[in-house]
């Protein structure tokens, strides 16, 4: 089928293009609003600032589409092969990726706000100035993903998302603790995060706190100052450390990951703006 004629159908008041060969066309700016688009072959198509908002493009072909600026709203892209895709500054807020390939995507300034991307493959994928405000990565491999300058506030990750080489911004100042000082502390290294461990509870919030495996907590101050040891931040030191210092039975003791370029040590202690705590593993 050629673009003109899905175009001609779709204002006719069909939706449903399920299966149906789209290879190399040319949809920019098309008006595809709720369309069946599953299963289809988009390989290589020009969906430049298209409407698919809502969209059914499950198990979809669209690697190397362009997709760029395109409103995806909403759309189920579950099992779609988006890779090599350009979806730089798309709309994917609320969108359905689970399980979809996205390696070597161009995602730059992506709008994924609260997308599920339970087990998406994002292995090499630009993500830099994306909003992954809330998105469910569990499961998600990210190894090599570039994600300098996104928004990772309420970031959904377990351990079975793979962190390794993923690239962060190195252009804060806090990005001058060298690897052997961290390695040297007891902590460890998963491209640019930092994984240590600290106690499930403290006491230190009001009426105490308790860190939950999945979620990702913000420090509501966090001091800079590598001078002082004692100022605010959230806390995370090796496993031996917490196991040998504090009097807490094991399953008290959660694993945590941080941001490098978020990473303050200051005399014996480590301290970060935000950690997203990891389910428990035995070493």
């Amino acid at each position: 089928m050629i673009a003109k004629e899905l175009l001609e159908q779709y204002a006719s008041g069909k939706r449903d293009f399920h299966d149906t060969d789209l290879s190399g066309a040319n949809l920019n700016e098309a008006d595809l609003y709720d369309a069946d688009l599953s299963g289809a072959n988009l390989s290589g198509a020009n969906l430049h600032d298209a409407n698919l908002y809502g969209a059914n493009l499950s198990g979809a072909d669209l690697h190397d589409a362009d997709l760029h600026d395109a409103d995806l709203y909403g759309a189920n892209l579950r099992k779609a092969n988006l890779s090599g895709a350009n979806l730089s500054g798309a709309n994917l807020s609320g969108a359905n990726l689970h399980d979809a390939d996205l390696h070597d995507a161009d995602l730059s300034g992506a709008n994924l706000n609260e997308a599920d991307l339970y087990g998406v493959n994002l292995y090499g994928a630009n993500l830099s100035g994306a909003d992954l405000y809330g998105a469910n990565l569990y499961g998600a491999n990210l190894s090599g993903a570039n994600l300098s300058g996104a928004d990772l506030k309420d970031l959904k990750i377990n351990n079975k998302t793979n962190l390794s080489k993923t690239i962060l911004s190195k252009t804060s100042p806090l990005f001058n603790i060298t690897s052997k000082e961290i390695i040297n502390a007891g902590l460890k290294l998963e491209g640019d995060f930092v994984i240590g461990y600290r106690t499930q509870e403290t006491s230190i919030m009001p009426n105490g706190f308790t860190y939950e495996p999945g979620n990702i907590y913000v420090a509501p101050y966090f001091s800079h100052d590598r001078h002082s040891d004692c100022h605010p931040g959230l806390y995370l030191l090796s496993f031996e450390y917490v196991q040998n210092n504090y009097t807490f039975n094991i399953e008290k003791i959660v694993r945590v990951a941080c941001r490098r370029d978020e990473l303050v040590h200051a005399g014996t202690k480590w301290r970060a703006k935000r950690l997203m705590v990891l389910p428990f593993e035995d070493e």
